[in-house]
């Protein structure tokens, strides 16, 4: 399958590491982890740097202890809330959030996924995975 991956714009990485509510979530996860040509991962896993102007599909997907109703995941566009996903409790205080938008960027624009869980992300890159594609230059 990766032979047939595209070498540019394309990144898939997930998390192994559990983050606070409001917290920025870090993108650590060894396997399968997918950074092609058109974008800069940061040192500490927590923001990716758009290097390709275009049309993107961005997708967030992260599995939460959610300890009460009305707690918000985000994704971040340049340090800005873009888009959010409200997370109720489920009943056994666990469960998905999903975030998926279609967006135009620049060159340099910064993407960053903040937790919405009312306690914490679930440490587990099953459940927390973060997919960005290049759709159209």
């Amino acid at each position: 399958l990766l032979q047939k991956l595209p070498n540019k714009g394309l990144l898939s990485i997930c998390s192994k590491t559990a983050c606070g509510s409001n917290g920025i979530i870090c993108w650590d996860g060894a396997s399968p982890r997918v950074v092609s040509e058109g974008f800069e991962l940061s040192a500490n896993n927590t923001e990716v740097t758009v290097v390709t102007a275009g049309l993107y599909h961005v997708n967030m997907r992260v599995g939460q202890q959610n300890s009460g109703n009305g707690n918000s995941l985000g994704l971040q566009l340049n340090g800005v809330d873009i888009a959010q996903c409200s997370a109720s409790d489920s009943g056994n205080h666990q469960d998905n959030a999903q975030i998926t938008e279609i967006l135009t960027l620049e060159v340099g624009s910064k993407l960053k996924c903040r937790s919405g869980a009312g306690s914490n992300t679930l440490a587990d890159a099953l459940k927390c995975r973060f997919t960005v594609y290049l759709l159209h230059k």
